[in-house]
């Protein structure tokens, strides 16, 4: 483990308890009413694993974005608050773990998430993406 690690697990849920979050943080999708998303909302399951990735943009540079791991899609976005304080958390760029709770609601669908502080979903698709390519 490296110096930069080290400091990031000191550093990471310090700034967690500033901002008075605490993992696993449970919330929902925002953006999920386009019509593809609800298509792949139809297609998840609950338990699916997603990765929360920070992808800022010049229109907004908070934006995080929600993908399934199993379907390879993007399902939704985090509001801006939350958003703001996983990126204070974490630094730019992040990308985190997480999974759908529920996907909720009957004619339009909606999508309750789990958000962990770990990275090991990314880390396990860079692992198989490597085996494949050898």
């Amino acid at each position: 483990m490296n110096l930069f690690t080290k400091f990031l697990r000191v550093t990471e849920p310090k700034r967690a308890r500033i901002c008075g979050v605490r993992f696993p943080y449970l919330t929902k999708l925002k953006g999920v009413r386009k019509e593809d998303r609800q298509e792949w909302l139809r297609q998840s399951q609950d338990g699916d694993r997603l990765q929360f990735v920070h992808t800022p943009d010049t229109d907004d540079p908070l934006l995080v974005y929600a993908y399934s791991i199993e379907l390879n899609c993007l399902l939704g976005v985090l509001d801006e608050v939350l958003s703001e304080k996983l990126v204070y958390i974490f630094g730019k760029g992040f990308a985190v773990d997480g999974e759908i709770l529920a996907v909720t609601g009957d004619k339009v669908l909606g999508c309750n998430v789990a958000i962990y502080d770990t990275r090991k979903f990314v880390l396990e698709e860079m692992d198989d993406t490597e085996k494949e390519e050898n």
